[in-house]
């Protein structure tokens, strides 16, 4: 096969190169020929690749600079979502135990307002617009309490004493009225020894509140001298016919179904 001309020129550029390379290395023309043909050393092999993973190294370490932060805001943010839910769990938590803290509560009332046919409503006709208190006189009292049928009231019991050689004792209250009664009104009421039995065997009877049924046959009104620090309340008497506590600090809402 005949080479052109161009291929003559380069093999002569080549053997001019390599007469060059010889006489500045001292070296023979074969010594060089060999030396092109050998394969590169592992050294030199490796020498891209472990360049390649420095590269490499360089670049993840450039990443790890950026890693934690992330990380830390998205533990962060987890955690700052996961304390929103708990907080939310607990305040519904809470709200169903309040919920049923006062569900059970009507249904002591309701029961209770059923078995004496008991009347919870009577606090109505003493009822003051708003939140204002009404001052009340002793007649208001009287419409109010003196009834035919018991009673429905709230209270913590403030004193148990004997009525006499009886067997029974006399229940002493300060009520929580729904209305904001002014004077406040306070129950002394004779008691079966069955009740007081059970107000005593209460392990909080000094700050747990009751419901009471009772029937009420005179009001009074209690003025306190006026260097007194105590201030002037009704008194009622009458007899205890039932009592429980409701588990609240305060009376439940009135129920559409108890006796009017």
């Amino acid at each position: 096969m005949r080479r052109s001309v161009r291929d003559t020129r380069a093999d002569r550029e080549s053997a001019n190169l390599a007469a060059a390379a010889a006489a500045l290395s001292g070296k023979s023309m074969e010594e060089i020929a060999k030396a092109g043909t050998q394969e590169p050393s592992a050294e030199e092999v490796t020498q891209p690749a472990e360049y390649r993973e420095r590269k490499m190294g360089n670049g993840l370490k450039s990443v790890g600079r950026f890693i934690p932060p992330i990380v830390l805001l998205g533990c962060a943010a987890a955690g700052i979502a996961f304390w929103f839910y708990h907080a939310h769990e607990v305040k519904l938590r809470e709200a169903q135990a309040e919920a049923a803290k006062e569900e059970y509560a009507k249904s002591v009332v309701f029961d209770m307002a059923n078995t004496w046919h008991a009347d919870d409503h009577w606090e109505k006709s003493l009822s003051s617009p708003g939140d204002s208190s009404q001052t009340l006189y002793t007649i208001d009292l009287e419409k109010a309490l003196i009834r035919d049928c018991p009673l429905i009231a709230f209270g913590i019991v403030d004193d148990v004493s004997k009525s006499g050689p009886s067997e029974n004792s006399i229940i002493s209250i300060w009520t929580e009225t729904r209305a904001n009664l002014s004077p406040a009104l306070r129950l002394s009421l004779l008691s079966p020894p069955e009740i007081a039995n059970n107000i005593l065997g209460q392990t909080d009877r000094a700050s747990e509140m009751f419901v009471f049924a009772a029937k009420i046959n005179s009001v009074e009104k209690i003025s306190m001298p006026s260097n007194s620090s105590d201030p002037d309340y009704f008194l009622a008497h009458g007899v205890l016919y039932a009592a429980k506590p409701i588990g609240i600090d305060e009376p439940p809402a009135q129920s559409v179904d108890s006796n009017q």
